[in-house]
């Protein structure tokens, strides 16, 4: 924990917050139909100035959560469970098809890659995937003509902030 550093201080509980609530959301969104039936997102503003748990702060500015929430909610959504399984997530009344990159953030590796077909309102298990140690899978998916970008840590925390921010370059804002 930074004492003497206000901006690295925000930086990191703000960073904290985003992952957390996103591994819930998803954590929840991997249980489609199995014993969970959804995830509430909850305290979205601050009512008065003040350091809290809310996605918008006082004065309307986002926070990092505000993002990951957002990007954990895309209504087709490929991402990695707790156990390694690499899902993809459909919530629309159509089947989709896409394609998948999913790549170790520490050497460049591709662990994963190909395409994938869910049907509507459903999830579809796209492989298992293992990992030594601390890490980050950068995820890549496109779904009609629309890419998205999201990511996953693995490993027993904690992390290194500058490990963290090499990994997620280009992914977060």
């Amino acid at each position: 924990v930074p004492r003497h550093d206000l901006d690295l201080l925000i930086a990191q509980s703000q960073t904290a917050q985003a992952e957390s609530i996103k591994f819930q959301t998803e954590n929840f969104r991997s249980q489609k139909f199995v014993s969970k039936g959804g995830f509430v997102v909850w305290n979205l503003r601050d009512g008065w100035p003040t350091v809290s748990d809310a996605f918008t702060d006082y004065y309307g500015e986002k926070k990092k959560a505000y993002a990951a929430v957002k990007a954990s909610y895309q209504d087709v959504l490929v991402m990695v469970a707790e156990d390694g399984r690499l899902l993809a997530i459909n919530d629309t009344l159509a089947p989709v098809k896409g394609r998948v990159k999913v790549v170790e953030a520490k050497d460049g590796r591709t662990v994963h890659e190909g395409a994938f077909t869910v049907g509507a309102n459903g999830l579809a298990e796209l492989t298992k995937l293992t990992w030594d140690g601390q890490g980050l899978f950068r995820i890549e998916y496109v779904v009609g003509n629309e890419t998205f970008k999201t990511h996953y840590l693995h490993g027993e925390p904690p992390f290194a902030w500058t490990d963290y921010r090499a990994w997620t370059k280009d992914l977060l804002n």
